[in-house]
């Protein structure tokens, strides 16, 4: 997910997901962005799971993305994130 310049004007959920291999987050972002494995009783997810999570940086971890702004919360619960890496961030 790039947003460029600004990002979107609500909140951000990438909830019960399983990606095996990159999110890469770059952009202004004024609301939060979730990551929760399980958000209620319903599914049978009980965490989330993601291969690597690139803030600041294309998927090859190498090149800049745009400046990456998060000014409200970036929060992670019930996921495993193989791998963080926060770069460019303002």
């Amino acid at each position: 997910m790039d947003f460029g310049v600004q990002g979107c004007e609500d909140i951000v959920w990438l909830n019960e997901i399983t990606v095996q291999g990159v999110v890469s987050i770059g952009g202004t972002f004024y609301n939060d962005i979730e990551v929760i494995g399980n958000q209620d009783d319903e599914t049978d997810i009980q965490r989330g799971r993601i291969g690597a999570m690139y803030i600041g940086c294309e998927l090859n971890a190498t090149e800049p993305a745009n400046a990456t702004s998060i000014q409200a919360k970036l929060a992670i619960k019930k996921c495993d994130v193989g791998r963080l890496n926060i770069n460019n961030t303002a």
